[in-house]
């Protein structure tokens, strides 16, 4: 019977490490997910950016929903081009769409907005009569 469970558990062991193991980078950084959006600057350098309370360290992947998806999804149609419904919801679209940005931008593709996304991305901040303003963080 001793032997069952030390089996059973070794099994589970194994296979959380496995879980672990291809858990992305962001997440096993322990970021925690970005909840809403904050406006950085206003006018001309204005930019909404996802945050978690008061930092922009944060994560977005499939399953996400709110205004933090809603900066994420504004700043891929409007600033970085892509065509992409704004909907709040981060869902098959929006991380096919993060994978198509990450990847002409050279960096980690994993489909997951996060500090490394964050920092070759430019976000949208509003309109002016010389249209959408877009800006780095």
């Amino acid at each position: 019977m001793k032997n069952k469970i030390l089996a059973s558990f070794a099994t589970v062991l194994v296979a959380a490490g496995a879980l672990v193991a291809t858990a992305p980078a962001s997440t096993a950084a322990g970021l925690g997910s970005c909840t809403a959006y904050k406006q950085y600057s206003s006018g001309a350098y204005a930019r909404f950016v996802p945050v978690n309370g008061s930092t922009p360290d944060c994560i977005l992947g499939k399953g996400n929903y709110g205004n933090a998806v809603w900066a994420l999804q504004k700043a891929l149609k409007t600033c970085e081009k892509y065509s992409l419904a704004v909907d709040k919801s981060f869902g098959n679209e929006t991380r096919d769409v993060l994978k198509k940005f990450q990847t002409k931008k050279k960096i980690e593709v994993d489909g997951i907005y996060g500090p490394e996304t964050r920092g070759t991305m430019r976000f949208y901040g509003g309109e002016s009569m010389y249209g959408s303003i877009c800006n780095k963080f």
